[in-house]
């Protein structure tokens, strides 16, 4: 999926799947950066020259037969500090010229400013630039005016140019220094220097957090050896510094500074920020240049005017580039006798965290006597994760439901509110506005409790806007994972991610942790700093490390047909890396009538260039005779054609919600001789109704579906009815003894609940507690059949060990095997499933099905199943376990 390579065809000829962003990006950058090399070649050499020239007014005149000029300069150069003007007017035989020019050069600052004007027999050429040169910036500024016979052109461009200059004392030492800390510990963090301590300098350390009274943050040097000092001098709100003089560094300490929590070790440390300076003056927070990605940021605006007898053509193009985005605008208009043709195009790359996203627009209108044409084109690239996934906790994740799973900030400067007007994909947004603040306040929107386990994985994500009208200040915006001790009232730990946001531009930000010691609920958070305002899209919360493609939770899917295709459509993707959307829309308008046709492909793609495509149109045309309406997807064509006294439908299924009369109505397979409503009584075919391998499903508030109708369940003992309960000394647990001639035996130590009215929680017959190596296992060798589905199941719960509750994954694990004896036997191959947890919270019974296949080679007299009912994860040596019981095996996709 490299940009400018691969191709696709469009109908007509062949264009980029992917934008060739670098080959622009190239060619704009050299453009820029050879404007600017020759502006600051030509406005260094003026400087040089103005430095040699003594302060004064001069005045020089000349008279000759080929040119008459007159020059006016005044010059005030004094300590580094340049003043100058010089005012010029030259008659030739070829022509007028005068100008005025202004060099300016104080505190390090640049300016020049030019105004020519030049007169010709051709015509008049207007001039006007200024230059103006920072210590961090360069920009240029010019606007040009031709006026020739027929014909007036105007140029305006500005070219602003960003560099990297470290004043003297302002460069932070410290690398990554704006990881946020909460500790309750002395050591709060190790940090790095980007250089070794000059011994005996004098450095001033700065740090934005907070210690409870009593408590100061303290800073050493060669580890916990020498103190250098505390940051308990005030510099702003929340911001503290300490100024000190750096002691000698042992070996191997050169570059480390160390930040302590003191005196105590027992109370809880804040840490947002910390910044280190040479000399003795505090500053706000920067990043260490080595942090920073080595970027050339740009902005080149230019607007093209020209005016002739033929027409007028306008151009206005922008082009950006900073170190998280590109952006290239170009607007044209072109007016002539025949119509007017407008055009807008974008060309767009922004790097965010999780790769890069490439959007590519245009918009044209043509305006002819006869006819009007709009098209809207737009091309989407952006890195894809496909597959299945797990579950999306965030209940509501479109904004549909109010406040009623969500938390946000509002009143006393937030604003937070459900967008229905930004939509992302369709789906409403989320706005936070925060304004006014001094100090930070972390507003945003926070989710429900979520359930969790400790050791437990999991990873946010979600998509950002802002438009830059209420900015977000220095502070930043982040998303964030909290977690929560069982009483819900200690918040024990976060992690957070900095959101890069790009005006006008959804970018997505990805944040993972795993559930530190006695967590035992996690929350997904976003929010700004201070001040800012930032909209949220498409957030999810899934189990373990990796973010799929979004989708709702289970529970706020309404349509299930959309579902099921979204399930196969992300199944169909799994293996592809890039996903490309584009989209057109196109209306036209003519002598015949009125054109509205709206198409979208999605391409789904990988480095291999193998390629997924989907394709959907739709198309509607409004003629005098009728109306042709029309709907392609993946090569299925569905149409409605309304013509005077006739309409054409043209579908595979066809739904109608109305109160109708009808005189008479057919269909395949239906026919009214067979079929008879009469007020209450429904009579289908004169000898009754017949039934054939149908299945009704009742799908229970985990997800599982099993079927209501009765089937066999081949496994002859589903709840360990046979097996011999052993007395094992103990009050609450039996002994689990099956062996030769029973459907169950057990490997390693099997216990069976006895007394779970005592444990508290849902009651579950002959509970059988089981791991990864201690479980039962059933030989079934009657009623399968190569090739054929089955479904195994089994009902699953926390165990409780020495009185605490334990839980793990469940795990079904079924192996075709060929006995070598009564006891011994050889596993030809094996399927198996994990599922979610069961809660240590609810206590609750959750039951999970598993469908597979008999391999094609299965021999029914030689061969058998082992279904076996286990954990993926639990290990009672390391105090996890679960319980199972109420095991089935049937044959088809679905449980009964």
């Amino acid at each position: 999926g490299k940009p400018g390579i691969l191709k696709v065809w469009n109908g007509k000829g062949w264009e980029l799947l992917i934008p060739d962003v670098e080959t622009i990006k190239k060619e704009t950058m050299e453009q820029v950066n050879k404007d600017i090399k020759l502006t600051k070649e030509e406005l260094n050499k003026k400087v040089e020259e103005a430095q040699k020239e003594a302060s004064g007014q001069f005045k020089e005149v000349k008279n000759s037969l080929q040119e008459v000029s007159q020059t006016i300069k005044n010059v005030q150069n004094s300590q580094g500090e340049i003043n100058k003007t010089v005012s010029e007017m030259k008659q030739t035989n070829e022509g007028f010229t005068k100008s005025i020019e202004s060099l300016t050069k104080k505190d390090g600052e640049i300016t020049e400013k030019l105004n020519t004007v030049a007169e010709t027999a051709e015509g008049t050429e207007k001039t006007i630039s200024e230059v103006q040169q920072t210590t961090n910036a360069l920009k240029k500024t010019t606007t040009e005016i031709t006026e020739k016979a027929g014909q007036i052109s105007e140029k305006l461009e500005s070219v602003e140019k960003k560099v990297n200059n470290d004043k003297a004392g302002g460069r932070n030492l410290l690398l990554d220094s704006n990881v946020k800390y909460e500790k309750t510990d002395y050591l709060i963090n190790p940090y790095s220097l980007t250089e070794n301590f000059s011994t005996g300098e004098e450095y001033t350390f700065v740090i934005k957090g907070s210690v409870p009274k009593g408590q100061k943050f303290g800073i050493w040097q060669n580890g916990g050896s020498n103190n250098v000092g505390y940051a308990t001098s005030v510099y702003a709100n929340g911001i503290t510094y300490v100024t000190f003089k750096a002691a000698a560094a042992t070996s191997g300490n050169e570059r480390k500074l160390s930040l302590y929590n003191f005196p105590s070790n027992t109370t809880k440390a804040i840490v947002e920020w910390v910044a280190l300076y040479k000399g003795n003056k505090p500053q706000d927070w920067i990043p260490a240049p080595e942090n920073q990605v080595t970027s050339d940021e740009f902005t080149k605006k230019t607007t093209e005017i020209e005016k002739s007898v033929d027409g007028i053509k306008e151009s206005i193009k922008m082009a950006e580039k900073t170190q998280t985005s590109f952006n290239e605008r170009v607007n044209t208009v072109e007016k002539n006798a025949e119509g007017t043709t407008a055009s807008v195009k974008k060309l767009q790359e922004t790097q965010t965290q999780q790769g890069k996203t490439l959007t590519q627009a245009a918009t044209t209108i043509q305006q002819h006597s006869e006819a009007l044409k709009l098209t809207m084109k737009k091309k989407d690239v952006e890195d894809y994760v496909g597959g299945l996934g797990t579950v999306n906790e965030l209940r509501d994740a479109d904004f549909k439901l109010g406040q009623k799973y969500w938390f946000w900030n509002s009143g006393n400067g937030a604003i937070g509110s459900v967008d229905t007007n930004l939509k992302y994909k369709g789906m409403n947004t989320f706005a936070i506005t925060v304004t006014g603040q001094t100090q930070d306040r972390w507003w945003g929107l926070t989710s429900q409790f979520i359930e969790c386990q400790v050791n437990e994985e999991f990873v946010a994500s979600g998509y950002f806007n802002t438009d830059g009208k209420t900015p977000i200040d220095s502070g930043g915006a982040f998303i964030e994972i909290e977690w929560w001790t069982a009483d819900k009232k200690t918040r024990i730990k976060t992690a957070r991610t900095n959101i890069k946001v790009v005006n006008h531009t959804w970018v997505r930000a990805v944040c993972s942790d795993k559930a530190p010691a006695n967590a035992s609920f996690v929350r997904w958070r976003y929010y700004v700093t201070r001040n800012g305002r930032l909209w949220c899209a498409a957030p999810m919360l899934q189990r373990g490390t990796v973010a799929t493609e979004f989708w709702l939770h289970p529970k706020d899917q309404t349509d299930v047909d959309k579902m099921i295709e979204d399930i196969a459509n992300r199944v169909a993707t799994e293996d592809y890396t890039k996903k490309v959307t584009e989209l057109e829309r196109n209306i036209s308008a003519n002598e015949k009538g009125v054109s509205i046709i709206s198409g979208k492909q999605e391409t789904f793609i990988n480095e291999t260039y193998n390629a997924y495509v989907k394709k959907t149109e739709s198309r509607l045309e409004v003629l005098d005779e009728g109306i042709l309406a029309q709907i392609l997807k993946d090569g299925i064509i569905t149409s409605i054609n309304m013509s005077p006294g006739k309409i054409t439908i043209d579908a595979e299924k066809l739904n109608i919600n109305a109160d109708t009369m009808v005189k008479w109505l057919t269909a395949k397979g239906i026919d009214t001789n067979l079929i008879r409503i009469d007020g209450d009584k429904i009579t289908i075919d004169k000898d009754g109704v017949t039934v054939k391998m149908l299945d009704f499903l009742f799908q229970d508030e985990w997800g599982t579906k099993t079927t209501a109708v009765s089937r066999r369940n081949l496994i002859a003992d589903p709840d360990f009815s046979s097996v011999t309960k052993k007395n094992i000394g103990h009050n609450d647990y039996y002994g689990f003894e099956g062996g030769y001639g029973l459907t169950w035996k057990s490997w390693g130590d099997v216990v069976i609940e006895k007394n779970t009215h005592i444990f508290d929680y849902e009651q579950m017959v002959n509970a059988a507690r089981v791991d990864m190596y201690n479980y039962p296992e059933a030989i079934v060798n009657n009623g399968i059949h190569p090739g054929n589905e089955y479904t195994a199941s089994a009902h699953f719960r926390t165990a409780m060990i020495n009185g605490v509750r334990k839980t793990g994954k469940p795990r079904i694990h079924v192996c075709c095997v060929k006995f070598r004896d009564n006891v011994s036997y050889e596993i030809l191959s094996e399927q198996k499933m994990d599922f979610p947890e069961p809660s240590t919270f609810y206590g609750e019974i959750r039951r999970y099905s598993f469908t597979f296949k008999v391999p094609t080679n299965y021999i029914p007299q030689q061969y058998a199943l082992i279904i076996k009912v286990c954990s993926g994860n639990a290990d009672m040596r390391q105090g996890t376990a679960i319980c199972v019981s109420g095991v089935t095996l049937y044959s088809g996709k679905y449980a009964s």
